[in-house]
């Protein structure tokens, strides 16, 4: 009878002897992770590169990525809405600008005329309630500012013109 030992792999034992019980094991692309209080995940990154996280650490960057997901589609789908709402006032809009900061979205029209225009800030109003109570933009917190047509400068000082998205109506 031909011994098979040099065909059968290799098991490791631990100090006591018993097999170790692996904190994860690979299925296909998924890893199926056994959490004990106080436990901690080894993450390695396609370049080889090794982060040793508490599982609470991961099962929370795993919830903050998914919400980032969901933050950025409902930010793409507002940033639609907005661009709608601008071209249906073209007429009245010279520009405007999207922009974020530590409070949530600022969207600020800056109107072509320069005198208080009563119907286009309840027009701005409108939408503004309507962005607030959309289920489907539920992560967005917007506030709205309509101004005056003035320079770049005077938006400035509402918002950080570097980091904002700007139309500008032809």
């Amino acid at each position: 009878m031909e011994r098979r030992d040099s065909v059968l792999p290799r098991i490791a034992f631990n100090s006591i002897g018993a097999l170790p019980m692996p904190a994860a094991i690979q299925r296909g692309q998924w890893q199926h992770l056994h959490h004990k209080a106080g436990s901690s995940v080894l993450i390695t990154d396609k370049d080889g590169d090794r982060f040793v996280l508490p599982v609470q650490d991961a099962i929370r960057a795993c919830r903050d990525a998914e919400k980032l997901e969901a933050f950025a589609e409902q930010f793409q789908s507002l940033m639609q809405q907005l661009h709608q709402w601008i071209l249906a006032r073209s007429e009245e809009i010279d520009r405007a600008y999207l922009s974020l900061d530590a409070d949530g979205v600022i969207f600020a029209v800056v109107r072509k005329g320069k005198e208080f225009d009563p119907t286009f800030e309840d027009t701005l109003s409108d939408l503004d309630l309507n962005i607030s109570n959309d289920d489907a933009l539920n992560m967005i917190r917007i506030r709205v500012i309509a101004l005056p047509y003035s320079p770049d400068e005077t938006v400035d000082s509402f918002l950080d013109l570097s980091r904002a998205w700007v139309a500008r109506i032809s």
